[in-house]
């Protein structure tokens, strides 16, 4: 899969748990485009590229999942994931407003990224899914979340 171009989806996330150790990478070109004298400066657009690599790089942006006590599920992205999950229930100032009314039961995925703009565009491909399809990603790949989880000191029921 070394240099194959694929979408952020949950299908590349799949792919990846078949290579234990995965490294995405993004790689951004300009697309050449004629401004017709609006003077927007040239697209970039940014390419997935999902390769084998035995050496893990330093991530500073993670993509989590909540599950809440009524068995919903909410998506959001991170530096921090212990502060983020505090805000989330109420220790500390901050947190989303949908999880103010629904209770936080657990972090149940926890992945790292390389950058906040892979983050994003993740995080809003995920947002799309089903609740089900959430819960089978969080399944599939939560081995690997298990370590970053440990790795922040975040308890999470399995």
């Amino acid at each position: 899969m070394i240099g194959k171009k694929i979408k952020p989806t949950w299908a590349a996330l799949i792919l990846a748990e078949n290579k234990v150790k995965t490294k995405i990478k993004t790689k951004t070109k300009t697309k050449t485009k004629i401004n017709h004298g609006k003077g927007h400066p040239p697209k970039k657009t940014a390419r997935l590229f999902v390769s084998s690599s035995s050496s893990s790089s330093a991530s500073s942006w993670y993509i989590y999942f909540i599950q809440t006590t009524a068995q919903t599920s909410y998506t959001g992205i991170t530096t921090n994931p212990a502060r983020r999950l505090a805000q989330h229930r109420g220790k500390q100032k901050g947190g989303a407003k949908y999880l103010k009314a629904h209770q936080v039961a657990a972090m149940i995925l926890l992945l790292p990224l390389p950058d906040r703009v892979l983050a994003a565009q993740m995080e809003w491909q995920l947002k799309k899914l089903s609740h089900a399809q959430k819960q089978k990603l969080a399944q599939i790949l939560g081995r690997h979340s298990k370590k970053y989880l440990q790795q922040w000191k975040i308890q999470s029921f399995s």
